[in-house]
């Protein structure tokens, strides 16, 4: 009896001093008291009591202290075992106090984790030449790495572990590296990593909240790669903060399962400052299913390249990133809201980079502020990428060379249907493409002012929109937006750039397949060197073979009834080619028909419903698909409802005599009055009257394209006058105001008057006074426009009094 209460004393005193529970569940208690590398109390004494003893096991530290050991030390056999060196808390913010320096211990790793459920948390480790933390094994599953600084001194300083922080290999599934501090691993002639999680097998690691190449005062303590995953390995990869790699801040190679990266500032501290890696995220060889971004943004900003896809990545998505952009309040908290007040940091070369054999890769929603280049796709066996509904804008400290540059490759898409598009501005190019097959540009907006979603401060120069560069064959751009472009909305040059289709296909939606243009320097330019004239024959080659443009000679109206009318247009085109009419309104333009193949002769001919109410214009397209550059905008005719007395009417037509254009009038008119604002009076013309050179009138021997008339008609006048077309207006065309009165009209079509008043007064203050148009009836009042005042509304050739203040010139878009 005295014996057994013995035995029941004895391990009840092994239960308090080892944690042993009266279930049986144990976890045995070990203190480590000693700095020296072995002997009682000293870190390898506890490693081989906790590798021997039953059950779960913690080690703990009497006091901070630095450990030397002198060779490798015992790797962790047995489940469970938690070494922990805090004294609480565990962070990258928390500096430990227990140190292990590995540079006496030879060709060892720090602490080697072989079996389940292991932890290690709040140590520093530095110094070991293999690494400094290892996961190995498929026995090594769940492990817990957290609060450690990895690579580092005591004082801060890096202390590598020379080939990476911490390894997570050989099939360990479930490790969960978080909350470390890691850094300095990068050294001369070794390969060192922050993390590195590979092998088959490596499945469900969790790497979180690290931060990785930045010191706590943060000095940079760079890593090779901060993060690589390799060889068929899994991790997810979220909320951390990784700079001053010297290869990249995350790394994939050769795997296989989904990697999902979130939630990272890559390249920048968590107060904005950068900390540059040189790529921000590496996509690398053979790396396949990454999603960077889908679940919530990363920050990638002042590497060299953001996020490069190379060397035969597959299946990628790409997308939310905030790329060159660092929210000014510092969190990972980002919105659309947040973009007009970004910090605006480019990486450095490139933003995103698509090359060397990357395939399948989707790029969408990305906010790119562009360093040298935005996006970037190269390479001839680059194939099937796409890039929908990216923001890509030029940094204002620039200069960028493209916005999206692609390079090479077959199966592009550059946007795609309504609402999918990319909106780009302030880049030499917008879109330039060079060297691919059958790309498609769809439904892009394209400089300043069609650009809406940039929103974040960013240049506003465009010298050319869209550039198809040498090699681009059978592209197809259409339904793009395409506004402020110095040089060119849309560019062809190289003469094996050919069968490029400007223009969409035949629809019943008039507006399908047309890209809506703005404030060009020229529209559409073959060879990038302005307009190209037409030759005889059309012979000359050169890029989309320098198709030539088609002529619009002629456009009539034919009354069918009092609400019907038929306008032909007619024409010469190259022979075989289709000719496609547009019509300027407002901002945009629509298309209104296109014609059957032009004859042998040369010559075409169309006739659809409706009277223009603006400026036409005109391109021809082959079978096979080029696109010639936009004819000069033509003035077609108008039709003008007569009315007893006065009439104010814009004349459209050619210049031509007033009593031959005045013939159709004969019946009813009385007297035409031109006023001439260079010679400061009228000047008149009646057929049943001598011409007048008395007192401040002159005789009104001519009408000019652009003259607002007077017509005084009968009682009798009624039904419609057609002012024949005008022709072609070949060059910009501008209104030339004296100081005083002056009687004009707008030929440039279809626009919103006060929209257009307001910005003509915002390009020349000072100039103009006030502006009184024709209704009608009587003379309005429309600028500056007062409150209850008529609304003129959209101005289709519209009869204007302009008060200018000074003399100058009004440029007509």
């Amino acid at each position: 009896m005295v014996k057994l209460c013995l035995i029941v004393a004895v391990v009840a005193v092994a239960c308090a001093i080892f944690g042993m529970s009266a279930l049986g569940q144990s976890t045995n208690q070990w203190l480590v008291e000693s700095d020296a590398d072995r002997g009682d109390g000293s870190l390898r004494w506890a490693l081989e009591r906790a590798n021997d003893s039953p059950g779960d096991d913690r080690i703990r530290f009497a006091s901070a202290m630095t450990i030397r050991p002198r060779s490798p030390l015992p790797q962790l056999t047995d489940a469970g075992i938690t070494i922990d060196g805090s004294n609480g808390d565990a962070s990258p913010q928390v500096r430990p106090g227990v140190w292990l320096d590995g540079s006496s211990a030879g060709d060892a790793a720090g602490l080697e984790l072989m079996e389940p459920r292991a932890t290690i948390r709040g140590l520093g480790i530095g110094g070991f030449h293999r690494y400094g933390i290892g996961v190995i094994g498929a026995d090594a599953r769940d492990a817990t790495i957290e609060g450690n600084w990895i690579g580092l001194r005591a004082d801060g300083r890096a202390l590598a572990n020379r080939l990476s922080g911490v390894a997570v290999i050989g099939g360990a599934q479930g490790a969960r590296v978080i909350n470390n501090r890691i850094g300095g691993n990068s050294v001369p002639q070794r390969t060192g990593h922050g993390i590195v999680v590979g092998g088959g097998g490596s499945v469900d690691a969790i790497l979180s909240g690290n931060v990785l190449g930045i010191g706590a005062d943060g000095s940079p303590l760079p890593n090779d790669d901060g993060i690589l995953v390799v060889d068929s390995a899994q991790a997810t990869i979220r909320q951390n903060t990784i700079g001053n790699s010297a290869v990249a801040g995350i790394e994939l190679r050769e795997t296989r399962l989904l990697v999902t990266i979130d939630a990272n500032r890559i390249g920048i501290r968590s107060n904005g400052a950068l900390a540059p890696n040189d790529v921000g995220i590496f996509l690398g060889p053979r790396s396949a299913n990454a999603q960077i971004g889908a679940t919530k943004a990363n920050l990638i900003a002042g590497n060299r390249v953001g996020i490069a896809v190379e060397q035969g990545a597959r299946e990628a998505l790409i997308e939310d990133n905030w790329i060159g952009l660092v929210p000014r309040d510092g969190t990972l908290a980002i919105s659309d809201a947040k973009l007009p007040n970004a910090i605006v940091r480019p990486n450095r070369e490139r933003g995103i980079s698509v090359i060397a054999g990357a395939a399948e890769i989707r790029l969408r929603n990305n906010y790119v502020a562009a360093g040298e280049f935005g996006i970037v796709v190269a390479d001839p066996i680059t194939t099937r990428v796409s890039l929908t509904r990216n923001v890509v804008a030029g940094a204002r400290d620039g200069p960028t060379e493209a916005a999206i540059d692609v390079r090479a490759g077959t199966e592009l898409t550059i946007g795609g249907e309504e609402g999918f598009g990319n909106h780009v501005c302030g880049a030499e190019f917008g879109i330039r493409l060079a060297d691919t097959e059958e790309a498609t540009v769809d439904s892009n907006a394209i400089g300043v002012s069609a650009a809406t979603r940039v929103r974040f401060d960013s240049d506003a120069r465009l010298l050319w929109a869209i550039r198809l560069d040498d090699g681009v064959v059978r592209a197809r751009v259409r339904n793009n937006q395409i506004g402020d472009a110095e040089r060119a909305g849309i560019s062809v040059v190289g003469s094996a750039s050919r069968d490029n289709a400007l223009v969409g296909d035949v629809s019943s939606d008039s507006s399908l397949g047309q890209n809506q243009f703005s404030g060009n320097g020229l529209d559409i330019d073959l060879g990038g060197d302005g307009r190209t004239a037409n030759d005889a024959r059309d012979r000359d080659r050169g890029p989309n073979d320098l198709l030539n443009h088609p002529v619009i000679l002629d456009h009539t109206i034919r009354k069918i009834s009092d609400r019907i009318f038929h306008s032909t247009y007619s024409g010469t085109a190259t022979p075989g080619s289709r000719v496609y009419i547009f019509e300027r309104s407002g901002s945009s333009e629509r298309r209104l028909t296109r014609s059957q193949p032009t004859r042998s002769s040369g010559k075409w001919t169309i006739t659809i419903p409706g009277i223009p109410t603006g400026t036409v214009r005109a391109l021809a397209k082959t079978s096979v698909g080029a696109t010639s550059e936009f004819s000069p905008s033509f003035l077609p005719s108008q039709r003008l409802r007569l009315r007893p007395g006065a009439n104010w009417i814009a004349w459209t037509g050619p210049p031509m005599s007033t009593e031959a254009a005045m013939s159709p009038l004969l019946l009813w008119i009385e007297a035409a009055w031109v006023w001439r604002s260079s010679d400061s009076r009228w000047q008149g013309w009646s057929p049943w009257a001598p011409p007048l050179a008395a007192g401040n009138q002159g005789s009104l021997q001519t009408l000019e394209t652009g003259d607002v008339v007077r017509l005084q008609l009968s009682p009798q006048a009624s039904g419609d006058f057609f002012v024949p077309a005008g022709g072609a207006l070949d060059r910009l065309n501008v209104i030339q105001l004296k100081q005083g009165y002056n009687s004009v009209t707008w030929l440039a079509g279809n626009v919103d008057a006060l929209e257009t008043l307001s910005a003509l007064d915002a390009a020349q203050p000072d100039l103009i006074g006030t502006v009184w148009q024709w209704d009608g009836h009587s003379w309005e009042l429309i600028w500056p426009h007062l409150r209850g005042a008529w609304e003129p509304g959209p101005w289709m050739f519209p009869v204007l009094w302009i008060r200018a203040v000074r003399d100058g010139e009004l440029s007509l878009p």
